[in-house]
């Protein structure tokens, strides 16, 4: 009796971080991503509030890995450089939302940190591939079965990108990526375990995860998907098992890639009833998740008669640069060059196309944010202040949030030290990284190395990383590396390692001065997080008072929100539309004069003061607005007034 309670012991020891790490992922997921700024601001009071618990619940000293603080201390510095950019920025409300994403990421690393001990590594690794082939789960049903809420919203709002599955993240490079990030995860388990139901879940895992990405359109999550698998296969314990594992899952992938792709309405039709092509795919899938469950394990067991010797990581960038070239000559050069550089902004945002690179006009995107760079070279031009700039400067007339890669835009927000920052968080957490991944039974660094790399070239050339459902198994994976999570001892009581002469690496911190830092940390980011999430949820109230006709509610509502976050022009921007609609003329005239002092670079309450003064027949003023808008989108307001199908914000 007493052995059989022993082995549940241990069973459930090991099962609970893989189970709670999948569903972390998951519900986050489910969530829009956490994008929103309502689930972005619950999320960093949520993480804080447990660093808090888990920081004042340990003895008397915490033995502290020092790439880990390292990494946290640089995180830190790039969330406080971020708050401070605020005081230049051309957007606060953008700024201050940055600030508290930043926060919370920096929160969910603190927080794994904190609780990972010695040996769990392995298991959080297992938790974040589970989490993250759920989502593409998920997001298949939500294609093939009608399950959930699925695209059609998007869709209704953006038709030219039908076809690109992005439920339930909303944006389909971001869902490329989790989906793209659960492959090195899935192949180390096949090279590294010995179980068959874990190696069988594994392999059938790749097929999912592989369907999901495919149908996203994104090229670029499928070379990161090749980029994680090739590190991951350079580390593995044994080579052939994870040549093998990959064999096997790109064998059993391929009958639901090729039918999806022949198949009606898959790839270009989302919403509609569930029929012959949606069944003809799912029996595909269900064929290869059989084959690799079942014929999957033997085949991989049977390679450890292979020896795979002299695999370096040159040779994995050799083989990845090779896989490069040959899609470029497959697709064309003039295609993959057109899909980066657009010549209008009607062409930027056109989709659809099967394998679609991450975007068409990233070239422009880009080469704006080294213009606004060059205009700000030393402190950049302030967090959130992209759109603002790229309205301006833009050489498309398309409104974008984002640079679409997350360095250029640190770079021109932030200036040097915001990029140095964001490169040396990476460099801290890769340097033991890559010393465990080469050392005797680094397979699973070899896995999270796999995953941080596959989620980096979404980053470089996308804008994932504001996308909190893609950062956070990044952050995991990170916290993994430079931790104990992979140590498998000596610990004392409590999981805490034993410091040894060996352990040069430790910093030995008395508790309450950890938990001092983590409540000094965590205070200003629930506080932000706190403000962000009401802000929002009362600007949603006051948009959906207003379309229901209840103008004194939507009002109420806007007003809140303006007093919660009273440098932000959005609250402002509501009050004077829903003023205009209720006739108080001179009452929105106050309110657009309060957006534009609050945002004097947005063209959009600009805009909609010139419309007021047209309505009062103050004819000067009205050009003279009007002309103030033009010059602050030349390019915008001209499509947006062809275009009634693209509004006039700041979009994404």
């Amino acid at each position: 009796m007493k052995a059989s309670t022993g082995i549940a012991a241990r069973a459930s020891s090991l099962l609970s971080p893989t189970v709670a790490v999948a569903l972390v992922i998951a519900a986050v997921a489910l969530d829009s991503g956490g994008y929103g700024g309502v689930p972005l601001g619950i999320g960093a009071a949520a993480v804080w509030l447990g660093a808090i618990v888990v920081a004042f619940g340990t003895g008397r000293v915490r033995l502290i890995d020092r790439w880990f603080a390292a990494a946290a201390l640089i995180l830190a510095a790039l969330t406080v450089m971020t708050a401070v950019s605020l005081g230049w920025s051309l957007d606060d409300g953008s700024g201050f939302a940055d600030v508290v994403r930043l926060g919370a990421y920096l929160g969910a690393f603190v927080l794994t940190g904190l609780l990972l001990r010695a040996g769990a590594g392995r298991s959080v690794l297992e938790g974040v591939g589970a989490g993250l082939v759920a989502v593409s789960v998920i997001a298949l049903a939500s294609r093939l079965l009608d399950l959930g809420a699925g695209d059609t919203a998007l869709v209704a709002a953006t038709p030219s990108f039908a076809g690109r599955l992005s439920y339930p993240i909303g944006y389909w490079n971001a869902l490329g990526a989790m989906a793209a990030m659960a492959a090195p995860v899935l192949i180390w388990i096949a090279s590294d375990f010995r179980g068959r139901v874990g190696l069988a879940l594994a392999l059938a895992g790749i097929p999912v995860v592989v369907l999901a990405a495919y149908l996203t359109s994104s090229r670029g999550a499928l070379i990161a998907a090749v980029i994680g698998a090739g590190i991951v296969i350079a580390a593995a314990e044994s080579r052939s098992r994870a040549l093998a594992g990959l064999a096997v899952g790109a064998l059993a992938a391929t009958p639901a890639v090729l039918v999806a792709t022949v198949a009606t309405g898959i790839t270009d039709s989302p919403g509609t009833t569930p029929g012959g092509p949606e069944a003809a795919v799912c029996l595909a899938l269900a064929v290869g998740i059989a084959f690799a469950f079942v014929a999957g394990p033997r085949l991989v067991s049977r390679s450890d008669a292979i020896r795979v010797h002299g695999l370096r990581m040159r040779h994995v960038l050799a083989a990845a640069l090779a896989v490069l070239v040959a899609l470029v000559l497959l697709v064309g050069p003039g295609r993959i060059a057109g899909d980066f550089a657009a010549t209008s902004g009607r062409e930027a945002t056109a989709g659809g196309a099967q394998l679609s690179v991450t975007g068409s006009g990233r070239a422009q995107f880009w080469s704006t944010a080294l213009d606004a760079f060059a205009a700000e070279p030393l402190r950049g031009i302030g967090s959130g202040s992209f759109a603002f700039y790229w309205n301006r400067n833009g050489s498309l007339e398309t409104p974008v949030k984002n640079a679409h890669s997350e360095p250029l835009e640190l770079l021109a927000e932030l200036g040097p030290l915001g990029l140095a920052a964001f490169v040396a968080f990476f460099v801290a957490v890769a340097i033991p990284g890559i010393r465990r991944a080469r050392a005797p039974g680094g397979a699973a660094a070899g896995a999270a190395l796999g995953l941080i790399a596959t989620g980096l070239v979404g980053i470089v050339i996308d804008w994932t990383w504001d996308v909190p459902a893609v950062a956070l198994p990044i952050l995991v994976a990170g916290a993994v590396l430079s931790t104990r999570a992979l140590d498998p001892g000596p610990v004392g009581d409590g999981g805490e390692p034993v410091a040894t002469a060996s352990s040069a690496r430790w910093l030995s911190v008395p508790a309450g001065v950890v938990a001092l830092l983590v409540v000094v940390a965590a205070i200003p980011v629930i506080w932000a997080g706190g403000v962000l999430a009401v802000a929002t949820n009362r600007l949603e109230a006051s948009d959906d008072a207003l379309a229901a006709g209840r103008l004194d509610d939507a009002a109420a509502a806007a007003r809140t929100a303006a007093a919660l976050e009273p440098w932000n022009a959005e609250p402002w921007l509501r009050l004077a539309t829903i003023e205009q609609a209720a006739g108080n003329l001179e009452a929105a005239r106050l309110d657009a004069a309060r957006a534009i002092e609050l945002t004097p670079k947005d063209f959009r309450p600009w805009l909609l003061a010139s419309g007021l003064e047209s309505k009062l027949g103050n004819e000067k003023v009205l050009i003279a607005y009007a002309a103030k808008a033009l010059a602050l989108a030349p390019l915008v307001i001209p499509r947006a007034a062809l275009d009634s199908g693209v509004g006039l914000g700041p979009g994404s």
